[in-house]
């Protein structure tokens, strides 16, 4: 959202309530004679009422149901509560008197007033009794009481309209059946402080509360009780933008007075404004880094930042749209560059609603994405803004807040604190599409000059092949073809065998070297298409479709149930389908991965075992084409395998710390000495960790994460050797060839800022994408251009809280088609009780799913075929299945004893799989007869 304008008005009297509706805007003035309420209507005149309140005029409340109907007014004061029926076409205006004081006690201001759906009821708060009035017969409904300080807010639900939500000072809400005249709810102390302000959401039915602190908690509200769903520090984020702020100015300050020398010594021989000038620059590319104790900077600059104000959350309130409407005609993508929006047609919004939270504090207007939490000033009250008459004054301290949202507009009212002030401040929500295209940050993404597409719009999607020079477009490495053929006299020299059966003393034979060739020669010619072509596939394999209109995955398949490690003699840490839905690949702690045939109900888990790592298994990871799988262990090593081979065909070591970028690209990745021998004498703890590594660009390339870079390696298998060394198939072990694959470390992008490569992502199937997505131990995810040397095309900062672990794109299946704008989207998942959905073309977070546990381990999450639900693991043993659309969790799957710490979805089928540390895998499908 953005301010658009607004206007100010200086009603002459003390201004002790504000409200607004469609209708317009009502205040409550208090003058010298008397306090009256005054209503500014759009269109029309201003109407003054006068209710013959006595007292202070402390709640209005206005009720405008739809534009044909009459506007109702609410004013209330300690003396009486005045309801009012305003008609446009009538002069006259209504008047009923609620409720009136006998005047023998004296009675607590009205601090809060609520109209039902219909507006026939009122419910006003005074002191700590709730009372529900019915307005044609003036009488008291009912009256509740339990609240043990004074009721702040009080509001009805929007969607069961006879439940009622209260807040007191006291810390709690209560939650009333006005139909079943009970309670439903009521909160445990949830703060220190008090509570200020209630919202609720009209289209999902969440309430949210602020309290005095500057926290705002937003809650669902379910059968019989509330859960709360977030928590978010307003009064943090100001206080570190505020900090941020206080640190740029320093930084222009010692600019101005710093001297500007360029030294050429080494640092230890440099002139103590050399070093300051260093200092300065180094503070400018780093604004967060510290200062060294003890220089002439540190006496100019405060680490420390102290601020005595506060921040209390004031007003709440909702504002949504639908995002049909959210794509004016201004936001469309057809730009007169059509290469630019590349695969752009046919979009379609993931989000049916545009949520935001409004959050109104002395000093700001806040919004806080109701999806994924995401906090940003919408207006700093200090701050000029152009008016429709010229520019507003500006808003020391407000007092009081009012919204109104239209389906495209927010209107903000601000009652000023210390002056008869009031101010109301337009604010447009803008579409998706021009955000994307108006991001502060595009310049950056502008710096790409190999792939002038990029600069216009990141997706994983191509918009152009990659540049001539570019890493992606290297020759294939090929097998060797063949050694030379050995001498006459050492042809002759024939192994002893044990066959029954021994041929004559090698003469009249050709050498088991030759066919070897000829072997090798075979199965090159086969990778290049040389030959026989293959046999067409059936029709019916690309006629195949997964049913994107599937139920909930809930349902327990019993028949595809293995007893316990009859996998693994241990956990399970990842688990994921092959692209043809006919195997499964499982990795755990017992130092094994295997490949399993679908389903278990019929081959019990029959398949490939592939053991060679000494520690446990992280993850495996299969090739498009399903013919090859790499594994990466916690023994800092990766290996490549056959998927039908029990013998890795290659082997990936973590590198020495500071050994990462002395090598070559040219040259083939080798280990310095002094880790071959740290390696042999058992110190493998001297290497840096291998993460994430996976196939990249339809099987051309392996992608590894090392320390605090991500390698790129190109790789070539010797089939041969990998198949004769299966138990199978070896039954001569004399004739074992020699292993002919190779692999050279084509690319290492070091990332600044960061210790070490957390997670890793990209996407290897069904097209062809040079984005690479990474994690960082600095809790930032970067996405990357590989066609462009590995250039950054864009870094969130501050993604979550701490690392994330695991990341997952959408899988493009041919048997699933979903719009392109699809296909950028990420999941991350970090040990904070957190998965962030986001969208790459933009650096917020779309959605955050938060009803899981995760505190400690690496949890998996997928994405659905159907691009409909998230899976993710759980450490309460459960895995969560949550809808894409809202963020909420509709199933909750158990039956594991352990941690839930890998979740797949089948391509195919409607089937989740999901593994546990208690050595399982459980499936669930949408029905219970499959």
């Amino acid at each position: 959202m953005q301010v658009t304008g607004g206007w100010q008005c200086a009603p002459g009297a003390a201004v002790t309530a504000v409200d607004a509706c469609r209708a317009g805007v009502t205040l409550a003035l208090e003058a010298a004679d008397g306090s009256f309420v005054r209503v500014r209507r759009p269109e029309a005149a201003d109407v003054e009422l006068d209710g013959g309140h006595a007292a202070r005029v402390t709640c209005v409340r206005a009720f405008h149901r739809s534009p044909r109907s009459r506007l109702t007014l609410c004013s209330a004061s300690s003396d009486r509560v005045v309801v009012w029926q305003v008609q446009d076409s009538e002069p006259r205006v209504a008047q009923t008197c609620v409720w009136q004081s006998d005047g023998q006690q004296p009675e607590p201001e009205s601090s809060a007033a609520a109209f039902d759906h219909s507006g026939a009821l009122l419910v006003l708060a005074a002191g700590r009794v709730v009372r529900v009035f019915v307005i044609e017969r003036s009488e008291v409904l009912l009256t509740l009481e339990g609240h043990v300080a004074k009721v702040t807010k009080c509001e009805f639900h929007p969607i069961r309209h006879h439940v009622l939500i209260t807040c007191s000072e006291d810390r709690t809400f209560k939650v009333w059946d006005l139909a079943a005249k009970a309670l439903l709810f009521q909160s445990a102390v949830l703060s220190a402080s008090a509570i200020l302000s209630l919202a609720t959401n009209a289209v999902s039915g969440d309430f949210a509360i602020g309290f005095a602190d500057g926290t705002v908690r937003t809650f669902a509200l379910l059968e019989n009780f509330a859960k709360e769903m977030a928590s978010v520090s307003v009064e943090s984020f100001l206080r570190r933008a505020a900090h941020k702020q206080q640190r740029r100015e320093e930084i222009e300050e010692l600019l101005q007075v710093s001297p500007n020398v360029v030294s050429s010594l080494p640092p230890w021989a440099r002139s103590e404004e050399a070093q300051l000038t260093a200092q300065v620059q180094a503070l400018c590319l780093n604004p967060g880094s510290g200062i060294k104790p003890g220089s002439r900077l540190e006496a100019a600059t405060s680490n420390d930042f102290k601020s005595d104000i506060a921040y209390p959350v004031l007003s709440l309130a909702y504002f949504c749209s639908s995002a049909s409407s959210s794509c004016t005609a201004g936001d469309s993508d057809n730009d007169d560059n059509p290469r630019a929006h590349f695969s752009s047609h046919g979009e379609q919004t993931l989000l049916e609603w545009e949520q935001f939270l409004v959050v109104g504090t002395p000093r700001h207007v806040l919004s806080v994405n109701a999806f994924s939490f995401e906090v940003a000033v919408l207006h700093d009250l200090q701050a000029p803004v152009e008016g429709v008459r010229g520019a507003l004054a500006p808003i020391a301290v407000a007092k009081e807040f009012c919204f109104h949202h239209e389906p495209r507009e927010l209107v903000c009212g601000v009652a000023s604190a210390f002056e008869p002030l009031f101010t109301a401040v337009s604010c447009a929500l803008v579409g998706a599409a021009r955000r994307l295209r108006e991001r502060p940050d595009a310049p950056a993404t502008q710096e790409l000059g190999g792939s002038s597409s990029h600069s216009a719009r990141i997706s994983v999607l191509p918009t152009e092949p990659p540049p001539a020079d570019s890493v992606l477009n290297l020759p294939s490495l090929a097998v060797v073809a063949g050694a030379k053929l050995p001498t006459k006299a050492k042809r002759l020299d024939k192994p002893v065998t044990f066959h029954a059966r021994v041929k004559s003393s090698g003469y009249g034979s050709a050498a088991p070297f030759g066919q070897l060739a000829k072997a090798r020669a075979s199965i090159r010619d086969r990778k290049t298409g040389a030959g026989r072509p293959p046999a067409p596939a059936p029709a019916l394999a690309f006629l195949k479709e997964y049913p994107v209109q599937c139920g909930l995955l809930q349902h327990f398949q019993q028949q595809h149930a293995l007893p316990r490690q009859a996998l693994h003699q241990g956990a399970i840490h990842y688990v994921e389908y092959s692209s043809d839905a006919k195997w499964l690949a499982t990795s755990g702690s017992d130092r094994v991965a295997q490949v399993c045939k679908l389903p278990f109900s019929r081959f019990g888990g029959e398949g490939n075992v592939f053991v060679g790592h000494d520690s446990a298994v992280k993850t495996i990871r299969f090739s498009q084409s399903n013919q090859m799988v790499v594994t990466t262990a916690a023994d800092k090593s990766a290996r490549v395998w056959l998927a039908d081979s029990d013998v890795a065909s290659l082997t990936l070591h973590g590198v020495p710390p500071g050994a990462g970028g002395r090598k070559s690209p040219s040259k083939s990745f080798t280990l310095s000495s002094a880790a071959k021998k740290s390696r042999g004498s058992g110190g493998a703890g001297g290497r840096l960790e291998l993460v994430d590594a996976q196939f990249f660009y339809m099987d051309k390339f392996v992608l590894s994460g090392c320390g605090s870079a991500v390698r790129l390696h190109q790789f070539e298998l010797d089939e041969l050797f990998a198949r004769a060394q299966a138990k199978q198939a070896a039954r001569n072990d004399v004739a074992v060839p020699e292993n002919r694959s190779r692999k050279r470390k084509v690319a290492e992008w070091p990332l600044a800022g960061m210790q070490s490569v957390t997670a890793l992502a990209c996407v290897n199937g069904s097209f062809l994408s040079s984005v690479i997505l990474a994690a960082g131990s600095d809790r930032s995810l970067r996405i990357l251009d590989a066609a462009a040397g590995g250039r950054p095309l864009r870094v969130i900062s501050d993604a979550h809280t701490r690392a994330a672990h695991s990341l997952a794109l959408p899988r493009a299946s041919c048997y699933t088609s979903h719009p392109p704008n699809f296909y950028d989207l990420l999941l991350s998942s970090a040990a904070a009780s957190a998965t962030h959905l986001w969208d790459i073309r933009a650096d917020n977070c779309v959605m955050r799913f938060s009803e899981h546990v995760n505190r400690v381990h690496a949890l998996a999450v997928a994405f659905s075929p159907c691009m409909r639900f998230v899976a993710t693991g759980s450490e309460d043993r459960m895995a969560y299945v949550y809808d894409i659309r809202t963020g909420r969790c509709l199933k909750r799957l158990g039956g594991h004893t352990d941690v839930v710490t890998g979740v797949a979805f089948n391509p195919l089928y409607p089937q989740l799989a999901t593994a546990s540390y208690d050595g399982t895998v459980r499936f669930y499908c949408d029905s219970e007869s499959t």
